[in-house]
């Protein structure tokens, strides 16, 4: 049903703009999702991993175009399956057509809470919520999980800006919850992280 791929480390998938007609299912590996924005620079909005399913946009009828850039953050193995050959095996199997509108709704789902997040939830909190997130998707929450993004990646992620990540980050260092490192970011204690995204803001970013 689907041919696989292989991406290296920052790797181009697609760029933004490109023809889409193909959806991609992550077999190992991470990818972001970035787009350029009018000041010129480029927001990394949203990052998959394993069993995540990214390029759902190929499935609209007639000739879509990719929303953003989508770069390997590591090695990658994607499976690839054509857009067009997807649609026609949805009109005979109404199981699988459920499958679509099940992915489907889930990114639309995603999209409105990060809506929502931008528009009420204070930025500390959506920093140490994208924190959280990224340490269970890369490390499943464990200790010594090394988040490999930049500030700037994580600004995006957050919606702020990096100087306002900076602030949580070094908060969070001096609790000994994370270490800062070059364009990356490891989690000591992410029960403690966890903690921190469940409570902040207005209180200690450590647990009593």
């Amino acid at each position: 049903m689907g041919r696989r791929r292989r991406y290296r480390r920052d790797e181009v998938i697609f760029h933004e703009a490109d023809r889409a007609d193909s959806v991609h299912l992550i077999e190992r590996g991470h990818v972001a999702s970035c787009a350029f924005i009018e000041t010129g620079e480029t927001v990394t909005y949203r990052v998959f991993g394993p069993g995540d399913t990214f390029g759902l946009l190929a499935l609209q009828s007639g000739v879509a175009r990719r929303y953003g850039t989508t770069i390997a953050l590591d090695e990658v193995v994607t499976l690839v399956i054509d857009a067009e050959h997807l649609r026609s095996r949805c009109l005979g199997n109404a199981a699988m057509g459920q499958v679509l509108i099940d992915l489907l709704a889930t990114e639309v789902r995603a999209f409105a809470a990060a809506l929502v997040e931008a528009l009420f939830v204070p930025v500390e909190v959506r920093v140490l919520r994208r924190l959280t997130a990224l340490a269970h998707l890369y490390g499943r929450g464990e200790a010594g999980t090394v988040i490999p993004l930049t500030q700037e990646g994580l600004a995006g992620l957050a919606g702020t800006s990096r100087a306002s990540v900076s602030k949580v980050l070094k908060g969070l260092e001096e609790a000994n919850i994370v270490e800062r490192r070059r364009s990356a970011v490891f989690v000591a204690d992410p029960e403690a992280l966890a903690w921190a995204a469940a409570h902040a803001p207005g209180g200690s970013l450590s647990p009593p």
